[in-house]
């Protein structure tokens, strides 16, 4: 039996995955490519899968509410097993998967080598976007976070090293030399934008076996990471978003939802990424919906280490003053 080739791409918050998912879908479609896409999402608010939708990918499945490496190992085994029992007809030529942020692509190979799966899918690429902005958090410092880190860096086919149009060619040098150390097989690829050349992607090289991750399960669960969830069902003032958004603590490593500006029309798309070091960085970008799609709920997901709910939603909407629409 033909196995199915399974694409994974991994990478930790706000490095580039869903820029380079997109891509992927195009490049695929070029391609002649059927693809089945799963997204997993750390948080029960499916805003990456909405973004896949816009960019037309087939046969969608999303996973939210936990990583698929930890508590919705069940549910990801489940639909790549649905997928990969469809009749030749009905099945896809590559499944694709965006993992979480906070996920351990080593467990997500235990589940996609299962006894199960091991005779119907193959991984066939493993993918790792590195943010080249970021050096501090590649750093390793942080224990909790260092381990999953070196887990997605040491467990990739190819290291896409992004954003390099933002990085001085020093950084840029001390973080090849670094992760070529942690991952001497892997090829590394520069990126602005996520973009590169994907048969690097496409063309098979994995031989998955049920024994290839034993020696490098994570040291840490992903729930050092929290989120929380800030709806805003009201038309905001950008000034205040702005602000609000400008003002995030440090504990909060990535948000990104949908938010409706007063006086603009249609929904924006908001992504920020952030934490420990790092400067936070925002954007607010409109969100075409293709025809028939439903609109996204406006809220925001918080995603960060030891986030205190309460303080963080009191902080961010200024005791109420964001959601002022008066």
């Amino acid at each position: 039996m033909k196995k199915l080739p399974v694409v994974l791409v991994t990478g930790f918050l706000g490095a580039g995955k869903t820029t380079l998912m997109r891509r992927l879908i195009q490049d695929g479609h070029e391609r002649g490519l059927k693809l089945c896409v799963i997204v997993n999402e750390f948080g029960m608010a499916d805003v990456d899968g909405h973004i896949l939708k816009e960019a037309d990918a087939e046969l969608l499945a999303s996973i939210t509410g936990g990583c698929a490496c930890c508590s919705g190992q069940d549910d990801f085994h489940d639909t790549v097993l649905e997928i990969a029992l469809r009749p030749t007809e009905q099945k896809p030529d590559v499944i694709v998967v965006e993992a979480s942020g906070m996920a351990d692509p080593g467990l997500m190979l235990e589940v996609l080598t299962s006894p199960e799966l091991l005779p119907r899918v193959q991984v066939s690429s493993i993918v790792c976007v590195a943010d080249a902005t970021r050096p501090a958090e590649y750093a390793m410092r942080d224990f909790g976070v260092a381990a999953l880190l070196k887990n997605q860096l040491q467990l990739a086919d190819c290291i896409v090293l992004n954003k390099t149009d933002l990085a001085s060619p020093e950084i840029q040098d001390a973080l090849r030399t670094q992760f070529q150390k942690l991952n001497p097989n892997a090829q590394l690829v520069p990126a602005i934008e996520a973009q590169f050349d994907y048969s690097l992607i496409w063309n098979p090289t994995r031989e998955s076996t049920p024994t290839q991750n034993s020696k490098l399960k994570t040291q840490t669960s992903p729930h050092v990471a929290h989120t929380v969830f800030c709806p805003l069902p009201h038309p905001v003032e950008r000034t205040r978003l702005e602000a609000a958004l400008s003002g995030l603590p440090s504990q909060v490593w990535r948000a990104k939802g949908f938010v409706r500006v007063r006086g603009e029309a249609g929904v924006l798309l908001v992504q920020y990424t952030g934490g420990g070091e790092s400067v936070g960085r925002w954007r607010l970008a409109p969100f075409h919906l293709p025809f028939g799609m439903e609109e996204p709920a406006t809220g925001l997901v918080f995603i960060g280490a030891g986030l205190d709910e309460k303080e963080l939603l009191k902080e961010f909407l200024g005791r109420d003053q964001l959601l002022a629409f008066v």
